[in-house]
This record gives structure tokens, C-alpha cells and sequence, in this order.
């Protein structure tokens, strides 16, 4: 309906899930709103609170004649509320990987606290999806959102650290959202982690300039630097079934030790340090596996 002389409501609580937009995204919705003369998308609410439109509504307030639609939503709570706008912000935009994890960390915090907790093996009848739901929360928004069930339980971590981080220094989440700070993981959880009077004081080292990382040591593919010393007797060349079984059995080792690893320090690996020195570890295979290609397209553009 079309709505011009109610004064709808603002709710921090709703409005600090919605990720702060940059001044030129701002810009160029301001711009968009003076020239169509008013608001092509409704502004939704609950109850006459804003649970979408916050923007747009507080630019429209300083001009009385642009007109805008109100669409009023049905909640059972607002923890069904927030997990409506966090999952409609990461489904209509763009997000930087922090915003994104911070959104489906709120998300499942609310849910799982609209529906009482996690519902396992069990048939509930859910009003937010309209369907009988048997999964757990975090499975459900796992699939929502192309992501891991790990993934889903480590940005409701995520999310939790920054909300106590704002706690203890109110601003720090939307620079670290924003991009304006970039601690890593393990920085955040620090902060969880922390006793509260402590807090304050880490929150500001994330402010701090890091000093820069060592450049990483890139290998470089030449096979003269393997190449055997030199024999009196020339060794028979071998066969292209010697070389790819010499391969299998290298492949084979490395597969065996990784999983070895995995299946002896599984609960370890949730360490977020651990997590970021494998993901390194695997960064370098990746790139020693992308030389070895280029030498081999480039062998075979050369014979050819």
C-alpha cells in the first residue's frame, strides 16, 4: 500500500544486519531515487518496524513528496525477523567474504533460535520455509548458500567475536566489515576468546598497521635441476609406462600422508592457524601443479 504519512520505526538490532553500503553505492541509490521521484521497491516492514528499505527510508525522510509503498510482513519473532534480513541480503547482493560470513553467522543464530535449537531426525512444520523441515539448521543454510555445515558453525563463531568485539569498541564492526580492517580468524576468535576487560585492548591492535608478509618462495619448474649424474654408461630410456607408474606411486604417497593426517588429527584441524597453514600448504601444491602444466603446454607446443 501507498504510504506517505506514517512514520515508520528504525530498529538498530535490524538494522545493524544490513552490511553498510559504500559511499558510491549510496551516491548512485540517491541518484536513482530524485530521479524516478520516488521508491520503485517497496519498503518492508513488521509490525512498523523497517526490516528492509533502511536506506532508502532515511533519504526519503528530508523529501516529503517523493512517495513509496509499504509492505507489511508476518513474523512469528524477531529472531524469525533478523533471519528474513540476513538471508535476503545474501541473496540480493554483492558482499565482500566477511559480510557474507557475518550474515550467515546471524542467520543461523536466529533461526536456531526461532525454531527452540536444531531439529534433528525430526518432522517440523516450518511457517519460514513452508515446508517440513528434517535437517538440522545448519545443513539447511549450508545448501542455502553453496557453503560447508563447518562453514555455516565457524561464521556463527565469526559472527559472535565481532558482535563482542563492537561491544567492547561500538564502530569496529563496520570497519572490519567494510573492509576498512582486515584481522584475520584467529584474530577475531582471540577476542571471543578473551576475558571482557581484555577486549578492548585487542580490538585496537586489529587497528594497528601489519607489517608486511615475507614473500613466499615460488617454485620454479626446471627439469635439469633433477636431472641424475651424469653416467659413464647411458641408462636405457624409459617407457612412458615406467615414468607414469613412478608418478601413481608419488601420487599415492602424497594422497596416503594427507589422509593419514586428516584421519589422526581431524579434531585439530578446526584450529583456525591450522586451517590457515594447510590452506597455504595446499596454495603451494596448487601453484607447483600449475608450473608443471605450463612447462608441459609448452613442451608440447614446441614439438608440435
Amino acid at each position: 500500500m501507498e504510504n506517505m504519512k506514517t512514520e515508520l520505526r528504525i530498529a538498530p538490532e535490524f538494522e545493524s544486519k544490513i552490511p553498510p553500503l559504500a559511499s558510491d553505492e549510496l551516491a548512485r541509490l540517491h541518484s536513482s531515487i530524485l530521479f524516478e521521484g520516488r521508491l520503485i521497491c517497496p519498503i518492508v516492514v513488521w509490525n512498523g518496524v523497517i526490516v528492509d528499505g533502511h536506506n532508502r527510508y532515511k533519504f526519503i525522510r528530508h523529501y516529503p513528496e517523493i512517495k513509496y509503498d509499504v509492505y507489511e510482513k508476518d513474523f512469528e519473532n524477531r529472531n524469525e525477523a533478523i533471519a528474513w534480513i540476513c538471508k535476503n541480503q545474501l541473496g540480493r547482493r554483492n558482499l565482500a567474504p566477511e559480510q557474507k560470513k557475518y550474515l550467515i553467522g546471524k542467520q543461523y543464530e536466529a533461526e536456531r533460535q526461532a525454531r527452540g535449537g536444531d531439529r534433528k531426525s525430526e518432522e517440523v512444520q516450518s511457517k519460514y520455509q513452508n515446508e517440513t523441515l528434517i535437517e538440522d539448521t545448519g545443513t539447511r543454510i549450508a545448501k542455502q548458500n553453496n557453503v560447508s555445515r563447518i562453514s555455516v558453525l565457524r561464521a556463527y563463531g565469526y559472527a559472535s567475536a565481532i558482535d563482542l568485539a563492537e561491544e567492547a569498541v561500538p564502530g569496529i564492526k563496520d570497519e572490519i566489515l567494510s573492509g576498512a580492517v582486515k584481522p584475520t580468524d584467529t584474530e577475531i576468535m582471540k577476542i571471543a576468546k578473551a576475558a571482557p576487560d581484555k577486549r578492548s585492548a585487542l580490538v585496537e591492535k586489529l587497528r594497528q598497521p601489519k607489517a608486511p608478509k615475507p614473500p613466499k618462495k615460488k617454485h620454479t619448474f626446471n627439469p635439469k635441476h633433477y636431472e641424475m649424474p651424469v653416467q659413464k654408461k647411458k641408462p636405457q630410456a624409459p617407457t612412458a609406462s615406467d615414468i607414469l607408474c613412478e608418478l601413481d606411486e608419488a601420487a599415492d604417497t602424497l594422497i596416503y600422508c594427507w589422509a593419514k593426517m586428516w584421519n589422526e588429527y581431524k579434531d585439530s584441524l578446526r584450529n583456525e592457524e591450522i586451517i590457515a597453514g594447510v590452506r597455504e600448504r595446499i596454495e603451494e601444491i596448487t601453484e607447483y601443479m600449475q608450473m608443471v602444466e605450463k612447462f608441459l603446454s609448452e613442451h608440447s607446443t614446441q614439438e608440435t
